[in-house]
């Protein structure tokens, strides 16, 4: 499975790469791009428009901006500038003349979102949630299938609702403990890494990858 700045590659980006070498422009399609991350997503008829302009079908066209809208989003979430995610793009072997107008629009995308304050992920602000037991179906006369219904409120305004088996929540469960664990653990190094640099810089500890002479007395 191909990665992208840690990410698995999604199958609409994986479909989006394997279009890219065919295309003879984006312009069109980065406009779109851009004034989607800017709040504005494209309507029914401009998207029809885009599709013209790039003589695509409908799904060949849907796919295509799915995934480089993809790219584009995990690419502005990263830390990397212009020259390191230059480099990522061309080993996804997106062609060369594509690569430049990609990092161009991650990086006005960045602006964008910057001047907003959209910067990063959204918060969470609420969460709501009910049990809900499956008794039977037309199949089966006895099922007694608990799952559960979530509901999120987060820090853009929006709410997003969603379902989850006791399999899949437990999945969830387990995820969530895991990086709060890993947070602490990043948490507990930091005093002990900034002390160090506090003291490189004074002068009083050791040069990176060398350790201090021992005492011998």
């Amino acid at each position: 499975m191909a990665s992208f700045l840690g990410h698995e590659v999604t199958p609409e980006a994986q479909f989006a790469l394997r279009q890219l070498p065919k295309l003879d422009s984006l312009d069109d399609l980065l406009v779109a791009l851009r004034q989607q991350i800017a709040g504005t997503p494209p309507t029914p008829e401009s998207f029809r428009h885009l599709q013209r302009s790039m003589s695509l079908d409908s799904q060949t066209a849907g796919g295509l901006y799915s995934g480089v809208h993809w790219l584009l989003r995990t690419a502005m979430r990263s830390a990397l500038q212009q020259k390191a995610l230059t480099v990522e793009l061309a080993d996804l072997k997106i062609p060369q003349a594509f690569v430049e107008p990609l990092v161009r629009t991650v990086m006005q995308g960045r602006a964008t979102l910057g001047e907003k304050g959209l910067g990063g992920l959204p918060s969470l602000e609420d969460l709501r949630w009910r049990l809900d037991v499956s008794i039977s179906t037309s199949c089966l006369h006895r099922v007694l299938r608990p799952h559960l219904t979530l509901q999120c409120e987060l820090g853009d305004g929006t709410t997003h609702a969603f379902y989850a088996s006791k399999q899949r929540f437990e999945e969830l469960r387990y995820t969530c403990a895991r990086l709060l664990n890993d947070m602490q653990a990043v948490e507990a190094r930091l005093p002990a890494l900034a002390h160090t640099e506090d003291a490189r810089r004074r002068g009083t500890a050791p040069p990176a990858g060398k350790a201090p002479a021992a005492n011998l007395d």
